[in-house]
């Protein structure tokens, strides 16, 4: 799912939510469109679980990423 008036300039993983100039990872969301906040890190995958009660499998590289952008998001903020 991408944020209106976002520029992507790479591949989208499935399930991720990205928005922004450029694009980037800002979540993960459900087929219904929910947000998905529950992750439990598994042997091959991570899995995250909606509200609906749909589980979502991602790949630990895809989750890493995310997790990088966070932090990175939250170290700009603190700077500011």
């Amino acid at each position: 799912m991408s944020g209106s008036g976002s520029v992507i300039t790479k591949d989208v993983p499935d399930f991720a939510l990205v928005f922004g100039n450029p694009a980037k990872i800002q979540g993960f969301v459900c087929f219904c469109g929910k947000k998905i906040i529950d992750f439990k890190k598994e042997k091959e995958k991570t899995v995250g679980k909606c509200q609906c009660g749909l589980k979502i499998e991602l790949e630990h590289k895809i989750y890493k990423l995310w997790q990088q952008a966070d932090k990175e998001i939250a170290r700009k903020i603190w700077l500011r």
